[in-house]
């Protein structure tokens, strides 16, 4: 499993007579009150503490799948029923989430639709918390708000179930009840079909003309009543627009399907960078040629111990919007298969002069480059792995036009660094890396040590 427990980030080293404080890279403009070390057995580490983010709680609302829309939200026994009832609330600063309700394969409660994060948008900072501090929700993009959609099995098939839906989605939906080998959501396989549908378990089609989704699950199930198969939407699922000096803080939420979240800023800020804070975290199952997770602005992002996985898009994006860019944080990081059924998307991307720090990550694949920064974007990536990273694909770049990378420590695959292809004034640099030290490279770009 994916779900390490919430914890300071490398105080265990500190002050120790073998632990080198890393000093920034040359050239890096990163910011953010982090700092970074390195022991001499090669372990990489931060002084950060989430907690030291997290907003202060003075009036927090509680939500449970059981709750009521006339409750006041107020106490334990009178939670709500959905999160935008308690982003409304003008003086919340935390939500609660209660324990209850029918639990996914990993123990994540499900919370269907509007029950969970959708597209309501949080004004003030605030934290999203499990009450009991240990137990999952998963919030899933769906039509059918606080219930399983409902399936129908398809006259003349044996094992395939069809529902009708709504939009455009590029992909198909997630089987809740399983975990896959890597422990994410069992996600089904595109088939030509109906009948290839029904021929195949877990697969599923979409019929684009009548606006059907077909699907089998992978134990032939049925799925009429089925409280675990979701359907395709292309509805907002975790969504923060704000440019004002908000913090957002979560822990231990599942986002899958639809829009997984994207921070989106309306202005750029005029005070204070918006913080989004995500510990114990996954986003899944995106449908539409969108990220699992994205900012797009001038946000400062903090990535704790949370994974991105089985997206149309990439893992993890930032970009530019509003002519301002932001800082991210990945620490310890992980990615499954990103860019499903579309060949140029990555498992982390920095955009448009976005500054991204990467410690310890475990990238394993993707559908081109396990990580590609493009357009001024620079990372600092330390320790960790890079399964079939800063490797150029037939059309594009390894770092990217204008972007720059300093690599620290990181296993890289052998076979996917041989030749960097670096264009334009790309930079590349390394150290504590042998496999860098015998790549060669292409492209007027630089590799070198540092």
């Amino acid at each position: 499993m994916h779900y390490p427990i919430i914890r300071p980030q490398g105080v265990a080293v500190l002050g120790g007579a073998t632990t080198q404080k890393l000093a920034v890279p040359s050239g890096f403009n990163g910011t953010l009150p982090v700092n970074f070390f390195r022991t001499a057995a090669g372990v990489y580490s931060s002084d950060f503490d989430p907690n030291s983010l997290k907003p202060a709680v003075t009036t927090p609302y509680y939500f449970s799948t059981a709750g009521n829309g006339g409750n006041n939200g107020l106490t334990p026994g009178t939670p709500l029923n959905t999160f935008g009832a308690i982003f409304a609330k003008a003086n919340v600063d935390q939500l609660r989430m209660i324990a209850a309700g029918t639990q996914a394969a990993n123990g994540a409660y499900i919370l269907w639709g509007n029950r969970g994060w959708g597209a309501q948008n949080p004004t003030r900072s605030l934290s999203v918390v499990p009450d009991d501090g240990v137990s999952r929700f998963v919030s899933v993009a769906s039509a059918s708000n606080g219930v399983p959609p409902t399936w129908t099995k398809t006259a003349g098939l044996t094992n395939t179930y069809q529902l009708t839906y709504t939009g455009s989605p590029l992909y198909g939906p997630t089987d809740l009840k399983y975990l896959d080998g890597n422990g994410d959501f069992v996600k089904p396989l595109a088939a030509a079909s109906s009948a290839a549908v029904d021929a195949t378990p877990n697969s599923f089609f979409l019929d684009t003309g009548t606006l059907t989704l077909y699907v089998q699950a992978t134990d032939s199930r049925n799925l009429v009543g089925d409280a675990f198969m979701t359907s395709v939407s292309t509805a907002a699922n975790g969504s923060f627009t704000s440019a004002g000096a908000v913090t957002i803080w979560v822990q231990n939420v599942d986002f899958v399907g639809g829009q997984p979240f994207t921070a989106n800023q309306s202005s750029a800020p005029a005070g204070a960078t918006p913080n989004i804070v995500m510990t114990n975290c996954t986003f899944q199952g995106a449908q539409i040629n969108v990220d699992g997770f994205v900012a797009n602005g001038k946000y400062n992002v903090y990535l704790i111990n949370s994974r991105a996985s089985n997206n149309y898009g990439d893992g993890f994006g930032y970009h530019a919007l509003n002519g301002v860019s932001g800082q991210a944080f990945e620490s310890g990081l992980s990615t499954g298969f990103n860019g499903f059924l579309n060949s140029s998307n990555q498992s982390s991307t920095a955009h448009d002069s976005f500054i991204v720090y990467t410690l310890n990550p475990n990238y394993r694949n993707a559908a081109n480059q396990t990580i590609r920064d493009i357009t001024n974007a620079q990372r600092w990536i330390m320790g960790g792995f890079l399964g079939a990273p800063i490797q150029s694909d037939s059309s594009g770049n390894t770092i990217g036009i204008d972007a720059q990378a300093w690599v620290d420590g990181t296993t890289v695959t052998a076979a996917a660094s041989t030749t960097l292809n670096l264009a334009g004034t790309a930079v590349l640099k390394y150290r504590n890396n042998s496999t860098l030290a015998t790549a060669t490279k292409t492209g007027t770009g630089t590799l070198a040590t540092y």
